[in-house]
């Protein structure tokens, strides 16, 4: 019986070490598109809800792992709230930087109240191909998709769109996580405020 048990547990091993590598997944390639400055004082009032997760799986593409980038397994999308928080910071400091007024009040109820558009964001979409390695850091490439909701009070309207972006860091980074995925959300904002629809719903009349 031990015997058997034994045999049993090499047998399990042995399949397990022998396990096919999750394969790289494809990165999209995105335009990168100017966005559109506002002048000071020419923007409403703007408040951005906190970014949220609506993603269809928690697998979002391969892993590596060493200097030499080796292993290639699972990437998932877990335990990310600290991300999640920057993310939603790059995405307000981005749309400071050009020229929106949006709140940075730490009362969010006050400063929905008292805003003339809502806007809220959404990662609907990440893939990335990692590779980690202790004392060096992070390198690889990512992709992200947003969904935006804006609603101007004033007309009661609301405008839905998406927005892309990407980052690669050929080299390793020791900031490169989480810095190679604020990257590619940076570039997914400033895409989404090339968007000229969005411009006007906000800009002052």
């Amino acid at each position: 019986m031990k015997q058997t048990c034994s045999i049993l547990i090499l047998l399990a091993l042995g399949l397990s070490g022998c396990a096919a590598p999750v394969p790289r997944v494809d990165i999209e390639t995105v335009q990168v598109s100017n966005p559109i400055k506002l002048s000071p004082g020419t923007s409403k009032k703007i408040y951005v809800a906190d970014l949220v997760d609506k993603l269809s799986s928690l697998k979002i593409g391969q892993a590596e792992s060493g200097t030499l980038c080796v292993g290639g397994t699972e990437l998932l999308w877990t335990g990310n709230v600290a991300i999640r928080n920057l993310m939603s910071s790059q995405v307000r400091e981005e749309l400071l930087s050009n020229g929106y007024a949006v709140s940075t009040s730490l009362l969010a109820i006050a400063s929905e109240r008292d805003a003339d558009v809502v806007v809220g964001v959404a990662l609907t979409d990440i893939k990335g191909n990692i590779c980690s390695a202790l004392n060096t850091g992070t390198k690889g490439e990512v992709f992200a998709e947003l969904s935006w909701e804006v609603f101007d009070k004033a007309s009661a309207k609301t405008v839905l769109l998406k927005s892309k972006g990407t980052s690669k860091f050929d080299d390793f980074s020791r900031t490169g996580d989480p810095d190679i995925y604020l990257k590619a959300v940076q570039v997914a904002t400033r895409n989404f405020l090339s968007n000229e629809e969005f411009a006007k719903l906000v800009g002052k009349k």
